[in-house]
């Protein structure tokens, strides 16, 4: 599953816009809205981007060369409600959607989902436009290696508090910490 992005440098603001996507699975945003806007605008419900990253991600873009490529890896925690499909799981337009119901009472470490993207940047020699796919993977919490549960709990206790509201960490927080600390806190059986 992976989605393709097409950004070009605009010559009258010197930004990188959205300029073609075939998004099959987006993230908590819907397409047609986006096209044309720049890589800040894209981000600007994300907290600390414009402060700390917008410039420098810019930046990047502007020097990034052809024979090069950059890759990052990036999650999300959603809840899975009860008789959802693949596809609704995937398809999320709005970010509210990550958790359907928000805290409903059935919540439990088999209904928690970690959503994981992979993402490649890469500048195209002839048109100079740049390349961003997205694969995009769904991990169940109880499939997540016991080995690595305690470095995802670092990860979500290091988010600053901003990125944590963003990413609804107060949703599920007790369930998915519970769950990777074997069970000490929270979600049922």
């Amino acid at each position: 599953m992976e989605d393709f992005n097409v950004f070009v440098k605009s010559p009258t603001t010197g930004s990188h816009c959205l300029a073609a996507s075939a998004t099959l699975f987006p993230a908590g945003w819907c397409m047609p809205a986006r096209m044309g806007k720049s890589v800040t605008s894209l981000h600007e419900p994300v907290p600390l981007w414009e402060s700390r990253l917008s410039t420098s991600v810019e930046h990047y873009f502007t020097r990034l060369a052809p024979k090069s490529s950059m890759q990052r890896h990036y999650f999300f925690v959603q809840i899975e409600p009860p008789n959802c499909s693949l596809a609704e799981l995937l398809f999320i337009q709005q970010g509210k959607d990550f958790f359907p119901g928000s805290r409903h009472v059935d919540m439990d470490h088999h209904s928690v989902i970690i959503r994981h993207e992979r993402q490649t940047f890469r500048r195209l020699l002839r048109s100079d436009a740049i390349v961003f796919t997205v694969r995009t993977s769904l991990q169940r919490l109880t499939e997540v290696p016991e080995d690595q549960r305690a470095a995802l709990v670092q990860e979500i206790r290091n988010w600053p508090e901003e990125i944590a509201r963003y990413k609804g960490r107060h949703v599920w927080d007790e369930v998915v910490v519970g769950w990777c600390l074997g069970g000490r806190l929270g979600g049922k059986g």
